[in-house]
């Protein structure tokens, strides 16, 4: 079997790629937050919609945080395992010729 390191790491690269995305769209979410006032002075149903619409916007928020740092995570394991293949590679090759031809370095 043969795994194409450039094409793995270059997933890698991508997908820590994709945090940067998703910290903007929380940026963007944080941004849409809105005064305590702005859905009317309504007694009773002003302040309820507002902690509905704020309730909502902070759990989206919290939620692409997490999803950033998955992806971040995810993409630092990618180059871990390429990293191993790499040396297991490595080591499997200097077996093989230790194997091939033994004593000779």
């Amino acid at each position: 079997m043969r795994a194409d390191l450039p094409a793995i790491e270059a997933f890698g690269d991508r997908t820590i790629a994709r945090r940067d995305h998703l910290d903007q769209v929380r940026n963007q979410l944080n941004s849409t937050r809105l005064p305590r006032d702005a859905f009317g002075y309504v007694p009773g149903v002003g302040g309820k919609v507002h902690d509905a619409y704020e309730d909502f916007v902070t759990q989206c928020a919290e939620a692409t945080e997490m999803a950033s740092e998955v992806v971040l995570a995810l993409g630092r394991r990618i180059h871990t395992a390429v990293d191993l293949i790499a040396q297991t590679d490595q080591f499997s090759a200097e077996e093989l010729d230790e194997t091939l031809h033994p004593g000779i370095r």
